[in-house]
């Protein structure tokens, strides 16, 4: 049975994200399910008005992929807001989009405050509390695509837990940093 390895490694890498954290030079950690460029997954999303953005086709590459990320993943990969703000520590029922999703879904610019379901049409409400500028999702030379960032809390009680550690270091500050590691 993987889950109690797996809840180990996280557990790990959370007590190395606050002990990382605390190292002179570095400006942000942060945790995920998938780090930046290693792939994402898509799960079934619904929005008031619309069935899902899976049902508007055939063509994947409009599905949304969603990240499960720890509060100051935005911080730690320089994800800049464009509206709103990222979800807060105590906070598991809510969700950011990217700028290629938030108009798909709400074109008259008004994402922040919208209902997100996960999974289910009958899953409870997730707020949109803000929107990112676009970053690749997989590939460097790839198009914006759809991007939702839920908190990684949301979803540990179904057995996803954090497998990447993002860390961001001061640039005058990286090879003192890397050698303590």
């Amino acid at each position: 049975n993987a889950a109690p390895r797996d809840a180990l490694i996280a557990h790990t890498l959370r007590e190395l994200a606050d002990a990382v954290r605390s190292m002179p030079g570095v400006d942000a950690t942060a945790l995920s399910v998938t780090g930046p460029m290693s792939g994402n997954w898509v799960i079934m999303q619904y929005f008031a008005g619309r069935d899902s953005l899976q049902s508007a086709g055939e063509n994947s590459d409009l599905w949304p992929a969603l990240f499960l990320v720890s509060p100051d993943w935005f911080r730690a990969t320089g994800m800049r807001f464009v509206r709103g703000g990222p979800f807060d520590v105590t906070a598991s029922g809510c969700i950011v989009l990217n700028e290629t999703m938030a108009p798909m879904l709400w074109p008259d610019g008004s994402a922040v405050g919208q209902c997100v379901r996960l999974e289910r049409r009958t899953s409870p409400c997730r707020p949109v509390t803000g929107v990112v500028a676009d970053a690749r999702r997989s590939q460097i030379i790839q198009d914006a695509r759809p991007q939702s960032f839920a908190p990684l809390e949301a979803k540990s009680a179904d057995g996803w837990e954090p497998s990447d550690l993002i860390v961001r270091v001061q640039p005058d500050r990286r090879d003192v940093v890397m050698s303590a590691l």
